[in-house]
């Protein structure tokens, strides 16, 4: 909350909101429907994503399962504390489809461990795309990149060769306090238990293909929401934006990443000369476009699974805590 509270701060004072008003007051609407069918296209990727991080059954879940799974989890990061998606989102799965809590909350980890690994890449090549970029921001491009790669070598050692990487893994963390490493290990193994399903029927090669297509959508998002505004669409300002924001929104943050989701926008507009204001009013436009798609998926869904988000949270909570390697 309180970081925030100080870049919403920020921009209040740094920002002319006369200008923002004007850029806002020019919105194309027919453009929306673009953002509409752009947004639900990147989510229909996720989902099809999802299915092949799961464990392997006779049954897979349906489509509508992952999607109501992914929406419901984001419509909760956006409107509850903590990030509190990341544990919705599994639990609404187990509602609909045979899996338990445990093995669903480990495809969402091993998800964001591919995301993370693109994300850095992205932002790898992008800087060599920026003019201006200080020397010390292009080294440290190169060590993000070689992080990725180490996340990506990392899976798939987990995958093909599990029991070799725990051990080794033993070794290294022998140095560490009991409790702190029986803690590691904990998570470590139930995360390499998640893994394994990458092995099975060239589980591996498809999560890597559709993480590609995953933040190519992404960045292709970013893209169209350009159209409402009155400029002139860039696809590097796109992947620039689509990658600084990705990597804001880790930072502690209220609810739907409030704050943090503007400054990196201003941030990303800057880098290419655009006026904070037309930043500012992109910043809006998306973020309360998905908003408002999220809170309508939502409201949709509670009506038809006569649930509600407050049970949801109430049954979540046992749930993460047996998920907490802690």
């Amino acid at each position: 909350m309180l970081v925030s509270a100080v870049l919403i701060g920020w921009m209040v004072v740094s920002v002319d909101w006369s200008g923002v008003a004007n850029e806002l007051r020019k919105l194309k609407w027919s453009a929306f429907i673009a953002c509409l069918l752009g947004l639900m296209g990147h989510f229909a990727i996720r989902a099809w994503r999802w299915k092949y991080l799961l464990p392997v059954s006779d049954t897979r879940p349906s489509f509508a399962a992952l999607m109501d799974g992914l929406m419901i989890g984001n419509f909760a990061t956006y409107v509850l504390p903590l990030r509190a998606g990341e544990f919705i989102r599994p639990l609404v799965l187990t509602l609909h489809a045979s899996y338990g809590f445990a093995s669903a909350f480990v495809s969402v980890v091993i998800e964001r461990f591919f995301d993370l690994a693109c994300v850095l890449l992205s932002f790898a090549v992008i800087v060599y795309y920026i003019t201006g970029i200080p020397p010390w921001v292009q080294h440290g491009a190169w060590v993000l990149s070689a992080l990725a790669m180490m996340i990506f070598l990392f899976i798939i050692a987990g995958a093909l060769l599990p029991h070799l990487l725990l051990a080794v893994l033993e070794k290294i963390l022998a140095v560490l306090p009991d409790r702190v490493r029986s803690a590691l290990l904990k998570f470590t193994s139930e995360f390499l238990s998640g893994t394994r399903v990458l092995a099975h029927g060239g589980n591996l090669l498809k999560v890597i293909v559709l993480t590609a297509l995953v933040w190519g959508s992404s960045y292709a998002l970013s893209y169209i929401y350009f159209l409402p505004l009155d400029m002139e669409p860039s696809w590097p300002l796109a992947v620039t934006t689509g990658v600084i924001v990705a990597l804001a929104v880790a930072a502690p943050s209220a609810p739907g990443f409030i704050g943090v989701y503007q400054t990196a926008c201003i941030a990303s507009f800057e880098l290419f000369g655009y006026s904070r204001e037309l930043a500012v009013a992109y910043s809006l436009v998306s973020h309360l476009f998905q908003y408002i798609v999220f809170i309508i998926y939502a409201w949709h869904y509670f009506l038809r699974s006569k649930l509600s988000l407050s049970l949801l949270v109430k049954r979540s909570r046992p749930t993460a805590e047996q998920a907490s390697p802690s």
